[in-house]
């Protein structure tokens, strides 16, 4: 058993998400709306580097309710049938598939809801195709999202489902399902108000709730037979909740599909970055680490996979260094040619400001190609050797840190040994997915503890 504790510092992307949390709640209240108490509370807080206080932090949750209320009242939001129809044909037609997990024939059979505020490329969305498509063969589960990208073509039951009271109850009416889990993240007021919605039909239902907590920030707390999941201790420490059951199990990977020896580093290196490029994980600040990497290996060069709004600002920020031409973007790709890249790289790196796991790395490890990132949120359990975790927030030691893996063989193997011995012990789909199936029972008998699964 693990007890939960208070961090002993706030982390600078956590503070930040308090911050940012309250002023855009404070400005979808209205420019006259001011909340001084609560604004000194969290700033006394976060000065004093720690999480703010449970009272204070349930005045924030109330605060953004109120916010998502008011900025949906009278509201219908949702798509017309016929729209609905016309996107699911195209994504039939157009649609990336992701990986497919083999479902589980010996755990116990649970009828699972799992809902998403939207469906597309991300670790997020991948767990619940991962939970869904390993679900017994007798006991389908089925996804419901508020939206659905156009590009993304799941492989197990789902549907657009509206933020509609009514459109909720008539779905759980169909499906029937025994427990509902929820992958909640931070997004929109709307995103909110739709998570709320159906955690308040859910308990009016009087169903068992899951809920998985993957992103930086507090989670959402709604319904009476809660369970909190966090995908790593560092997030657990940050954002548990007092008197809610929790437990930590570890994102999995599909392993098999990724494994590779590894290689000696080349003479004319090639450095890898795979990551959504939304600001969250990765800011523009990353353009500096790719700015001290090139200019300390003279021979490399970084391929980027993966895109989002911040691409722009480090595409601009390399050409005035006069180093674009030694970087290459490759944008978003489908899960299926994942392997081959992470196998091209010599290196992969993680210049992230915050991180709750990274199941990219996970992935790059299995491939045979090590890691370097900065030392924060639960990256360095991933990470594991001291050579690979650099100074969060200094470009120029993680350059170092990846220089020094190319110019060594030796401790190249090293580290990749440590980490790749770490991902197989820990990190592998089927785990993960037997986890969450035995938790769901659980649930339904009502046996929650707070152990770490």
């Amino acid at each position: 058993m693990i007890e939960s504790s208070e961090p002993g510092n706030l982390e600078p992307a956590v503070a930040d998400w308090y911050r940012r949390s309250f002023q855009s709640r404070l400005r979808q209240r209205g420019e006259s709306h001011s909340e001084p108490e609560l604004e000194s509370d969290l700033e006394a807080s976060i000065s004093a580097g720690k999480r703010p206080s449970e009272s204070t932090r349930l005045r924030l949750e109330d605060l953004g309710r109120r916010s998502a209320e008011e900025q949906t009242e009278g509201r219908r939001f949702g798509r017309s049938r016929a729209a609905m129809l016309g996107r699911r044909f195209v994504r039939r037609l157009c649609g990336w598939s992701p990986h497919q997990c083999a479902p589980i024939g010996d755990v116990r059979g649970i009828r699972v809801l799992h809902a998403i505020g939207d469906l597309q490329i991300g670790g997020a969305q991948q767990l619940v195709i991962d939970l869904a498509c390993s679900a017994p063969v007798e006991s389908p589960h089925r996804i419901v999202a508020q939206s659905i990208a156009l590009r993304y073509r799941p492989p197990v039951a789902h549907a657009e489902l509206p933020m509609s009271r009514t459109a909720m109850h008539l779905e759980f009416e169909r499906f029937q399902p025994e427990v509902v889990h929820v992958c909640h993240y931070h997004a929109s007021v709307l995103t909110r108000a739709w998570y709320r919605l159906l955690c308040d039909v859910v308990a009016e239902r009087a169903i068992p709730l899951v809920q998985s907590h993957c992103v930086i920030g507090d989670p959402l707390i709604r319904g009476d037979f809660q369970k909190l999941v966090f995908c790593s201790e560092w997030s657990r420490s940050r954002s548990f909740v007092p008197g809610v059951p929790d437990c930590v199990i570890s994102p999995g990977s599909p392993l098999e599909i990724f494994r590779a020896p590894r290689r000696a580093p080349s003479e004319t290196p090639v450095i890898g970055v795979v990551y959504r490029l939304d600001g969250d994980k990765i800011d523009s600040t990353a353009s500096e680490v790719l700015r001290a990497i090139l200019e300390r290996l003279p021979r490399s060069r970084i391929v980027v996979v993966g895109d989002g709004p911040i691409r722009q600002a480090i595409e601009a920020r390399m050409q005035d260094a006069d180093l674009s031409e030694r970087v290459r973007w490759l944008g978003n790709v489908p899960f299926s040619r994942l392997p081959e890249l992470h196998r091209s790289f010599d290196v992969e790196i993680a210049p992230v400001r915050a991180e709750t796991f990274g199941s990219g790395s996970v992935h790059a490890i299995s491939s045979g190609t090590p890691i370097v990132g900065y030392g924060v949120g639960a990256l360095p359990s991933i990470l594991r050797h001291p050579a690979a975790i650099a100074i969060p927030g200094s470009p120029d030691d993680l350059a170092a840190r990846v220089s020094g893996l190319l110019e060594n063989d030796d401790l190249h193997a090293e580290v990749h040994a440590a980490q790749f011995a770490h991902a197989e012990a820990n990190f592998d789909s089927g785990t993960m997915n037997r986890r969450y199936h035995e938790l769901f029972s659980q649930v339904v008998d009502r046996g929650e503890g707070r152990d770490s699964a």
